[in-house]
């Protein structure tokens, strides 16, 4: 057989000719990809800006490094294809790996960034490599060495005291200087491989390394594996993955994620010894990683004897891997235990000196030592000597090495899993013992006993609609500590965080909301104790709306489809009403049905009003801001000083006189638009105390709302839509009527809770701020928690609705105590009619009004927020709260006079019998 120093000798070591023309390709290629991206940067800027907006900056990223990507893996393939046939995958995986590379929001330093981006672009490489040579997996490494050395020679040549020699062409010099680095380096190891061992290494047909070849690989491979599975790019792509997938975050997740992504480096050393069945050494080592972290959880654990633990169950399944090559192997589980250990606290001592990455590298580095050593010194036996022997003949099958009894091995291999699985608890009846818990923890107070306690652990072995367990453990506490609720409602906010919201578990999720609202009086609780469990259930299906909501937005969740229906139905039994918004589309068909031509009318001159703006407003930034001053002189619109507002008030009507017609009770303006002279809506004064507000939450509205003004006596002065509704007529948000609930679920995007009280007046909760006051009495407030961000929060706000018999409602929060909260750069640019409530006092006399302004003409949100917010401050107002309130197809308003009859203007285009809810004011 021909020897390597024979073939040495007959041809030449180096192929010049591959070498030069890849160096080329490379350098060509790198100057057409800036040259082509950098000319879409300066002709569509703006665009890319806007795109950017819409897509997100890391999609508009990877659309670059695609592009990129594709220029070079072109470039490359074009010389490439001579030496390896039916290599076109080689494009797409360099495109595909130079958009990663572009998207992924590395927080390594600048060498370490490069060489791990040069590892990612030689992986995706070398997974075409290996489909016509083995053992190629050295491309990984020439690659990412190749890739840093490019980037460092580039920035020295550009940074050196000499650049000024380019003149002011350095960015294309520093782009040269990197093709021709990262092409030479690299191309010289292909030209190296191609020439001489192209020879030998046929496919399917290597030779097996040696002991010492693996040992070096395997420990190089280990320090590699950590730092970045475990390091700082590791956490990123755990991240990263989470964003895309919606994969549901978790203890157990990351670190099985984490242990993968470095047990796939040893695989590649793994993969070069035995060519077939390696791959299960990175799937039963993610087993293991999450066996041993529900171990460590489940079995209450310390940290050292945790890590021991870990250690032995993931050395357990990756020997399940490897006894199959290697018989006989029970000390891989010790080694491996006393190396993980001994690797972490080189980890811990070695990061806090030298960072985490080189920490991680320290560790896998003395675990691969140990580790390595074990199997270098294993394969000297006759099986190793047998596997190098039929892999020299070239046979591509090797022999089988067990024995007649492998089947019954194998069996018990697989027992010994099942059964160690059970013990962890998968399936298993082990219930959480809180007595002996608080016995190891007796010297915890009850805030520190709630706040320590492991509540993951326990929701691993409780079942959380176990309610008799459950209440078993809350009464505990409660003879412990005075006080079980907290305790339930934390284990609910726990169980909500471990198992968030998910399509795929849609209904296991609202079945264990609806188990936690139905009545347990069967299992001998009082109703205060039921409201509890109530509370949680409501909490947990107000999450399943939420999400809900995102998804009908995104276009995941049809909810017109039957199956959805159903889902939905079901939410709202329990008094859960998802918000649904409808397209542009479907208002359209939905209108045309109607026969509602003057509002389709209307929207197609909005929708086309807001096309215009988008793109003047983009025109216009390419024409410049003078443009239609110094270059095309055209007239502009009266000029308003800056420190006045853009709208006025006029006087229109006045009912109730007071103070001997010096004050009224009603007091309607004409809005005004001082730059244009016309009028823009109505803004209708309802003084305090002089006027009650109240409000009908959900039902038959319109008919309670006139049995009420009968029955009370009472004169109505305004009736208004309040709250938002749903394309389905129920109520958006908290809704809450006299105490009942009507709707369970608190909105995140909407931060204002208006209280209507029984004593005619409005409040206002910020749910923007960390805490909130509920009122008790004239000199006592409840202070609490964001509801938004706590369960014991929500559980204190909905108590109080019911004993205070409050009725409230959720809508967007504009402005509060004088501030203005909505943000211009993040509110829709939508033109539409708007309706607003202000609630305003004077600076000087401290009296209150409620302002309803209606505005019938399309208007921005935003805009014309800040225009009111500035007129009510012009005229000595101090403004409490500003509230958005709902138009569009329940756009209702009547304005009475003091004889009772309808105003034709301020007046909404929708009739009041179609009311789903009303503020109604009265005298």
């Amino acid at each position: 057989m021909t020897t390597l120093p024979q073939i040495r000798k007959q041809i030449s070591l180096w192929n010049w000719r591959f070498w030069g023309q890849w160096t080329l390709a490379n350098v060509v290629a790198w100057v057409v990809a800036f040259w082509t991206i950098n000319k879409i940067y300066n002709t569509i800027w703006n665009a890319i800006v806007n795109i950017s907006a819409v897509i997100g900056r890391p999609a508009t990223m990877s659309v670059f490094g695609a592009l990129f990507g594709f220029i070079l893996g072109l470039a490359q393939w074009i010389v490439l294809r001579r030496q390896v046939r039916k290599s076109g995958g080689w494009i797409v995986a360099t495109a595909v790996a130079c958009s990663m590379i572009w998207t992924i929001p590395w927080s390594l330093s600048r060498p370490l960034e490069k060489i791990v981006s040069g590892l990612l672009l030689g992986f995706l490489q070398w997974l075409v490599l290996r489909r016509h040579y083995q053992g190629v997996y050295w491309w990984i490494i020439v690659s990412g060495l190749s890739w840093a050395a490019g980037e460092l020679a580039s920035q020295w040549i550009v940074q050196s005291s000499f650049a000024g020699i380019f003149f002011s062409y350095r960015e294309l010099a520093g782009v040269i200087i990197y093709g021709l680095v990262y092409g030479g380096l690299s191309g010289s190891a292909l030209a190296y491989f191609f020439q001489v061992l192209r020879r030998i290494l046929r496919l399917r047909k290597i030779s097996a390394p040696s002991r010492t070849v693996f040992l070096a690989s395997w420990v190089a491979m280990n320090a590699v594996g950590w730092s970045i599975g475990f390091g700082s790019f590791g956490q990123t792509l755990r991240e990263m993955f989470i964003t895309w997938t919606g994969f549901p975050s978790s203890l157990i997740f990351e670190k099985t994620f984490l242990h993968g992504l470095a047990a796939l480096f040893t695989w590649l050393v793994l993969w070069r010894q035995w060519f077939r069945g390696s791959f299960w050494w990175v799937i039963w080592t993610c087993v293991g990683a999450a066996a041993g972290i529900l171990a460590w959880t489940r079995l209450d654990f310390e940290n050292a004897t945790g890590i021991l633990l870990y250690g032995l169950i993931v050395g357990f399944f990756q020997w399940l891997v490897l006894s199959q090559k290697i018989s006989g192997f029970w000390s891989w589980m010790f080694v491996h235990t006393v190396g993980w250990a001994v690797a972490l606290v080189i980890v811990a001592q070695a990061g806090q000196r030298l960072g985490v990455n080189i920490g991680w590298g320290a560790g896998g580095l003395v675990y691969g030592l140990s580790s390595g050593a074990l199997i270098f010194w294993r394969l000297r036996g006759p099986i190793a000597a047998l596997q190098r022997s039929q892999i020299k003949t070239g046979q591509q099958d090797y022999p089988t090495l067990q024995t007649e009894t492998a089947s019954g091995v194998q069996a018990a291999r697989v027992f010994l899993g099942f059964i160690l699985l059970s013990a962890l608890g998968v399936g298993s009846g082990f219930a959480f013992d809180i007595q002996s818990y608080h016995v190891k923890h007796a010297t915890q107070d009850r805030e520190s006993f709630i706040r320590s306690f492991p509540y993951y652990t326990y929701l691993q072995q409780v079942k959380f609609t176990d309610f008799k367990q459950l209440q078993r453990d809350r009464q505990f506490v409660w003879k412990q500590f005075g006080d079980g609720d907290d305790f339930l409602y934390h284990l609910g906010e726990h169980f909500v965080q471990y198992y968030p919201v998910q399509l795929a578990h849609l209904e296991d999720t609202i079945a264990i909301g609806e188990a936690y609202i139905a009545d347990k009086q069967k299992l001998g609780l009082n109703p205060p104790t039921n409201q509890i469990y109530q509370i949680i259930g409501y909490y947990l299906l107000g999450k399943v709306a939420q999400t809900l909501k995102d998804e009908i937005r995104s276009g995941r969740f049809n909810p017109e489809d039957p199956g959805n229906a159903q889902i939905l139905q079901r939410l709202e039994q329990n008094r859960i009403y998802v918000t649904i918004e409808r397209n542009s589309l479907q208002n359209l068909i939905s209108n045309f049905k109607q026969g509602k031509w003057d509002y389709i009318l209307n929207r197609m001159w909005l929708e086309s009003k807001e096309v215009e703006q988008k793109v003047n407003g983009r025109y216009a930034a390419l024409l410049g801001p003078d443009f239609f001053e110094d270059v095309y002189p055209m007239p502009t619109a009266m000029n308003i000083p800056v420190t006045e507002t853009r709208l006025q008030l006029s006087a229109y009507r006045q009912y109730y006189p007071l103070q001997q017609g010096k004050e009224h009770a009603v007091s309607i303006f004409a809005i005004q638009d001082k730059s244009k002279m016309n009028n823009i809506g109505h803004a209708v004064w309802l003084r305090r105390p002089d006027t009650r507000s109240n409000y009908f939450a959900y039902g038959n509205v319109t008919p309670k709302f006139r049995q009420w003004a009968t029955r009370s006596n009472k004169t109505v002065i305004l009736a208004t839509t309040g709250g938002f509704t749903n394309i389905h007529n129920k109520p958006e948000g908290l809704t809450v009527d006299a105490g009942t609930i009507v709707n369970a679920v608190l909105m995140p995007d909407r931060d204002g809770l208006v209280i209507v009280h029984d004593s005619g007046g409005i409040s206002v909760i910020n749910l923007k701020r960390d805490t909130i006051k509920l009122s008790l009495n004239p000199q006592e407030v409840l202070t609490i928690e964001n509801p938004l961000h706590s369960l014991i929060a929500y559980s204190k706000l909905l108590d109080w609705c019911r004993q205070r018999k409050a009725t409230l409602f959720q809508t967007q929060l504009l402005a509060f105590s004088d501030q203005l909260l909505i943000d211009a750069s993040k509110a829709k640019g939508q033109l539409r009619e708007r309706r607003l409530l202000a609630l305003i006092r004077d600076h000087k006399t401290a009296d209150l009004h409620h302002v309803i302004i209606d505005l019938p003409t399309p208007h921005n949100l935003a805009v014309i927020t800040k225009d009111i917010f500035d007129l009510l401050q012009s005229r000595g107002k101090k403004v409490e709260a500003l509230l958005n309130l709902d138009v569009g197809s329940y756009n209702i308003l009547e304005v009475y006079d003091h004889r009772g009859n309808a105003l034709s203007s301020p007046k909404g285009p929708v009739p009041l019998n179609n009311a789903t809810n009303l503020i109604v004011y009265t005298r």
